[in-house]
């Protein structure tokens, strides 16, 4: 029995690759205000593209694509809610980098 199904894995995945762009903490993601297009059916690598849209002293919202290898948008997630939960206090200049 697998662990999770082939979609929740490539989102969770992708959650991991923005946690990669704040390490000094941890991020738990709380909410996504809107989903658009669709993984069902996709086969072969996905590559995760996120834009950073607002920091909060406690968080993070971000806009997040997953594309094919041909740069085509398979799904988009708006406003990803993601919550620090851990590490040191986040700083502007640090979070405000490019991922």
């Amino acid at each position: 029995m697998a662990l999770c199904s082939e979609i929740q894995c490539a989102r969770d995945a992708a959650i991991h690759a923005i946690q990669a762009c704040v390490p000094q903490v941890a991020l738990l993601p709380v909410g996504v205000e809107r989903i658009t297009g669709s993984l069902r059916g996709h086969v072969g690598a996905l590559f995760v593209h996120a834009q950073e849209r607002e920091h909060f002293a406690n968080g993070f919202v971000y806009d997040v694509e997953l594309t094919d290898a041909e740069g085509r948008v398979q799904e988009r997630w708006e406003r990803l809610h993601l919550r620090a939960i851990s590490g040191t206090r986040l700083q502007r200049s640090m979070a405000r980098r490019g991922c």
